[in-house]
């Protein structure tokens, strides 16, 4: 008896074009569990749809993902040996983000002086300096250097607002609004982020590339899960976290 050759793996999409933007496809979840997991979906379809032959004809742009494989004639007749996994396109570097809102009735405004945990800055008229709170690591103290233009009067102090997950941080002005931040136990916290499914899987050439990156984000969710985030909606291809009291 002979052995039949073992079948080709199945695909997800039919045909031999694909095209599909990823942008609706968590519009249905409701905590960020679900989010997770549905965010792996997507990455398992992908990896699915490359064991099955299929290529990117163009990097992923904005969730646009365009992919192609042979016809049916010119599809070998045993699978090949799958491709080694491969890493998600790199993070572009995170974007410093300036806060000085006007109060409004009813308002809760930032006092640096209420929030000792907090690291404290102001522009001396040459850089930024420390005045006050931990010390804030000298990668992050460089990097806020680099990023920062100067903002308001010389000598005007900025709480520094650090992400629960991940490397970003804001600059709040001692005075401003707080909408989406808020002092806990001393120390300056953000109290809603958005995760970008949109633009989770910018630049990936490859399927397994992308699907790399929407695993990536998933991992990031549920870090924002584990440290007290909780679902608060899906808005045109972002994930929003809120944090603290409902």
């Amino acid at each position: 008896m002979t052995t039949p050759p073992p079948a080709r793996p199945a695909s997800p999409w039919p045909g031999s074009q694909y095209a599909v933007r990823h942008r609706w496809q968590l519009d249905t979840v409701s905590t960020l569990a679900e989010g997770a997991a549905a965010l792996r979906g997507v990455a398992d379809e992908l990896v699915a749809a490359s064991d099955a032959g299929w290529w990117l004809t163009e990097p992923v742009r904005n969730g646009h993902l365009l992919a192609e494989r042979a016809s049916r004639r010119r599809r070998p007749a045993q699978p090949t040996a799958a491709p080694a996994a491969e890493q998600a396109p790199r993070l572009s570097g995170w974007r410093l983000r300036l806060v000085d809102e006007p109060a409004g009735p009813g308002d809760a405004v930032l006092d640096v002086a209420a929030a000792p945990q907090t690291a404290v800055v102001r522009w001396d008229g040459a850089r930024l300096v420390q005045v006050d709170g931990p010390a804030l690591p000298d990668a992050l103290t460089a990097e806020l250097q680099r990023q920062h233009v100067r903002t308001g009067p010389v000598r005007r102090r900025w709480a520094v607002a650090r992400a629960r997950v991940g490397p970003s941080c804001d600059l709040v002005a001692d005075g401003s609004a707080l909408r989406v931040h808020a002092v806990e136990d001393g120390r300056l916290v953000r109290t809603l982020e958005a995760l970008s499914f949109l633009h989770a899987a910018d630049r990936a050439t490859t399927l397994r590339a992308a699907a790399a990156a929407y695993r990536r984000l998933a991992d990031v969710t549920d870090r924002m899960a584990a440290v007290g985030g909780r679902f608060d909606g899906i808005d045109d291809g972002l994930l929003h976290v809120a944090y603290g009291r409902r």
